[in-house]
C-alpha cells in the first residue's frame, strides 16, 4: 500500500522544529504523528480521481533521529486505538505504519475519531505513553493540477512553470508541499519544495512552482505529488524534546513528461562527476593549487538497488565521451545495493549530452542527457579551516574560484554546496550539502562533530548543478614536503641526443620542476611538467645547476647538481695532399690523439681495400700516410675511419 512520501516527513520534520519546542538532548523520541489522508491521481485535464488501489490511508510514525553513527536508542513502539486494541509499530528503518482503505468509511470505521495513544520504549526514558487526538475530519479540498496538458511535453533545457487551481478556503496554515520523481517505485526525488519558514516554502495560497531548466532529463516520465495538510493539534509538551502532532492531507498524483529521445524507465542513479586536480593544506590550515586549474577529468556514477548485483557493468556514451562499452574501473556495496564507477576520462573531460548507456547483466540502461556544459563550470571551491587551541577543527571556510584563480560569486548554476572530512585510520566524517542545507551563498559551515585536524587526511568539497551532476576538488592535509631523491646527472656529448627523468617522492598532488639557479648546457632545456632533461648538446663542459621540484600545495626542494659534456667525435679529415715523382700519393690525416684509424682506397668508389692502419699522433692527432700502390694509375680515392 501507498504510505505518506518519505520527503512529507522531512518538511513535516522541518514544520515542528519552527515551532519553537525545546528539545531534550536524550530524548528517545524527536517527533510522533497520527495522520489521516485521502490520494488521488490525475490522468487528465479535467478532475483526480481517487486512487484505486489505497485511496484512503492511516498513517503514524515515530522518529529517533539519532545521529549516523550511533544507535537508535528507540526499541519499539506500540499504537493503543480509541477503541482499545493495540497495533505494534514496525522497526523498518524507522518506526512506521501505514493502512490503506478502498472507501473513506472503510478508513474511519478501523480507526475512528478518538483519542491515539503511543506507547514507547527507550534506552533513555524507558516506558512512555503519549496521546493525541484525531478528530473532525478536516480535510483541505482536493488540488488540481490546471495545466497537465502542458506538463506531458515539458521542454528540460527550460523553466517550466507548474500551476494548479487556487485552494479553496486555502491559508497560509495549510502546509503544501511539491514533490517530483524519478520513474519507478525507487524513483530517486528530483525536486521537492523548501519546507515552513525556508525562503521558497508554499501554502494554501500557493498557485504554482516553477521547474528550473536542466533539472529534468529528456525522454523521461517523472511523478509529480502535491499534497496539502491541515494539522488539529500540536503538543510540545507531554513528552518532553520531543513534538506530537494529529491531522489530515489530501496528495494528488501526476504524470511529467519531458520532450527529447523516450530512452524508458532505467533503474538505479546515474551522474556524471566532474574533478579537479588535488590541492593541499600544506601544513597550515589553508587551501593551496596551483593555477590555472581547470577540470583534470570525469567519471560516470552508477548505483542500483539490488541484492544480486553483478561484479562489473560496462559504460557507454555518445560519440566525445570516452566510454565505449567500457567496464567499471571501481565499485561498491552494501547489503541490497551496490555502485560502480566508470574508469577516468580526461580527452578533455567535456562529456557531451546524448544517450549514455549501462550494460546491467542482460540489460541496457539508458539516460538521456542534456548537454552538461562543463566547460562553462569550471568552479573550484578552495577551503580553509579554524581550528581551536585544542586542535579540534572548529569551522570549514571557502571560496569560489575560476579556473585562473580570481574569485568569483557563487554561479547561477550551482544548486548546492557538499562538503566532507576523512580521517586517519578510515575514519570518515559526513558534512553533506543535501543533509546540512548548504546553499551556495554561503561561505562557511560549523561542525557538529568532534574532529582532531591532526587526524584529518582530506577535506572533499563539491558542488551540484541543476541536472545533478556534481564538481569535486580534494584538498590533502600533510607536512611531508617533496624530495628531490635523483642524485647524480649523466654526462653526454655534444652531438649526441641527451635525455634523463628527474625524480621526487613525498609532497601532494602532481610536481613541477624548474631551475633555481645556475644554467643546463648549451642545447639542453627542463620540461617543468615531467622534470625531464631533454636536448642535444652543443658544446663541451660542466654546468652547476640547483633543480626546485614544488608540490601543488606549494611546498618545495631542492638539489644541485653538476652536469658534464664531453667533446664530440671528431671527425677524419685529409690534407696537404701531393703526388711524387714516381706516381705514389701522399697526404696528411687529422683526426684526435690516440685515436686509431683505417685508411682504405678505391678507383670505382664501389670496391675498397685496406691500405693502413695505424694510430694518429699522441700531441695532434695527425696520420702521415703513403700510398706506394698508387703508380700507373690516373685517379685514386681515398676514406678514413676510426677504428674502434
Amino acid at each position: 500500500m501507498k504510505l505518506i512520501p518519505p520527503s512529507f516527513w522531512i518538511a513535516l520534520i522541518a514544520l515542528l522544529t519552527l515551532s519553537g519546542a525545546s528539545r531534550a538532548l536524550a530524548a528517545d523520541v524527536t517527533q510522533y504523528a497520527v495522520l489521516k489522508g485521502q490520494m488521488f491521481v490525475q490522468t487528465n485535464a479535467v478532475s483526480p480521481v481517487i486512487d484505486e488501489e489505497a485511496g484512503f490511508v492511516f498513517h503514524v510514525f515515530v522518529d529517533s533521529d539519532s545521529d549516523w553513527d550511533e544507535d537508535d536508542t528507540l526499541t519499539s513502539v506500540t499504537l493503543r486505538l480509541p477503541n482499545s486494541s493495540l497495533v505494534s509499530i514496525p522497526d523498518d528503518d524507522g518506526f512506521e505504519f501505514g493502512d490503506g482503505f478502498p472507501s473513506l468509511s472503510a478508513l474511519d470505521t478501523a480507526y475512528p475519531d478518538g483519542t491515539y495513544a503511543l506507547i514507547t520504549e527507550g534506552v533513555n526514558d524507558g516506558l512512555r505513553t503519549n496521546s493525541l487526538t484525531l478528530t473532525g475530519s478536516d480535510y483541505p479540498p482536493t488540488p488540481r493540477f490546471s495545466n497537465f496538458t502542458a506538463a506531458q511535453a515539458v521542454d528540460p533545457a527550460a523553466d517550466f512553470v507548474l500551476s494548479w487551481d487556487p485552494i479553496s478556503g486555502g491559508s497560509t496554515n495549510d502546509f503544501l508541499m511539491v514533490n517530483i520523481m524519478g520513474c519507478g517505485d525507487d524513483g530517486d526525488d528530483i525536486l521537492e519544495t523548501p519546507g515552513p519558514g525556508e525562503p521558497g516554502a508554499l501554502d494554501g495560497l500557493s498557485t504554482s512552482v516553477t521547474i528550473p531548466a536542466r533539472k529534468l532529463r529528456p525522454g523521461q516520465t517523472y511523478q509529480v505529488e502535491l499534497l496539502i495538510g491541515r494539522f488539529g493539534e500540536f503538543d510540545e509538551e507531554s513528552y518532553p524534546g520531543a513534538l506530537g502532532f494529529a491531522g489530515y492531507f489530501k496528495l494528488v498524483q501526476m504524470p511529467l513528461v519531458t520532450t527529447g529521445e523516450q530512452t524508458g524507465c532505467s533503474q538505479g542513479g546515474f551522474q556524471l562527476v566532474f574533478n579537479f586536480q588535488h590541492g593541499s593544506f600544506g601544513a597550515g590550515t589553508n587551501g593551496m593549487i596551483q593555477f590555472p586549474q581547470p577540470l583534470s577529468y570525469y567519471f560516470v556514477n552508477f548505483s542500483i538497488r539490488d541484492s544480486d548485483y553483478p561484479e562489473t557493468v560496462t559504460f557507454s556514451g555518445p560519440l566525445g565521451s570516452g566510454l565505449d562499452n567500457t567496464t567499471n574501473a571501481h565499485s561498491g556495496s552494501s547489503f541490497d545495493s551496490a555502485y560502480y564507477g566508470s574508469p577516468q576520462v580526461d580527452m578533455p573531460p567535456f562529456p557531451p549530452g546524448g544517450v549514455y548507456t549501462i550494460g546491467y547483466k542482460d540489460t541496457e540502461l539508458k539516460w538521456n542527457l542534456l548537454d552538461p556544459d562543463a566547460a562553462n563550470q569550471q568552479v573550484i571551491i578552495v577551503p580553509s579551516v579554524v581550528v581551536d587551541a585544542s586542535n579540534v577543527l572548529q569551522q570549514i571556510n571557502w571560496t569560489y574560484k575560476d579556473i585562473n584563480g580570481n574569485s568569483i560569486p557563487p554561479q547561477p548554476f550551482m544548486t548546492g554546496i557538499g562538503l566532507s572530512v576523512e580521517a586517519v585510520g578510515g575514519r570518515y566524517d559526513v558534512f553533506s550539502g543535501n543533509d546540512q542545507g548548504i546553499t551556495p551563498d554561503q561561505t562557511n559551515h560549523i561542525l557538529t562533530s568532534t574532529v582532531i585536524w591532526t587526524n584529518v587526511s582530506m577535506v572533499f568539497m563539491h558542488f551540484t548543478d541543476p541536472a545533478n551532476n556534481s564538481y569535486w576538488s580534494y584538498w590533502s592535509r600533510s607536512s611531508i614536503p617533496p624530495e628531490i631523491t635523483t642524485t647524480n646527472l649523466p654526462s653526454g656529448t655534444v652531438g649526441t641526443p641527451y635525455s634523463f627523468l628527474l625524480h621526487a617522492n613525498g609532497g601532494t598532488g602532481q610536481f613541477t620542476w624548474d631551475i633555481e639557479s645556475g644554467t643546463l648546457p648549451d642545447g639542453l632545456s627542463l620540461t617543468g611538467a615531467i622534470g625531464e632533461i631533454v636536448g642535444t648538446p652543443t658544446q663541451a663542459g660542466t654546468n652547476e645547476v640547483v633543480i626546485r621540484v614544488t608540490d601543488t600545495a606549494f611546498s618545495s626542494a631542492t638539489n644541485s647538481f653538476s652536469i658534464v659534456i664531453h667533446p664530440g667525435a671528431v671527425p677524419p679529415s685529409f690534407s696537404s695532399a701531393n703526388r711524387l715523382l714516381n706516381g705514389d700519393f701522399e697526404m696528411l690525416l687529422s683526426g684526435e690523439s690516440g685515436k686509431t684509424y683505417r685508411i682504405e682506397g678505391s678507383t670505382n668508389l664501389i670496391q675498397w681495400s685496406e691500405l693502413l692502419t695505424s694510430g694518429a699522433h699522441p700531441i695532434d692527432g695527425t696520420l702521415y700516410f703513403r700510398d706506394t700502390t698508387a703508380a700507373g694509375l690516373e685517379r685514386r680515392y681515398y676514406r678514413a675511419m676510426l677504428v674502434p
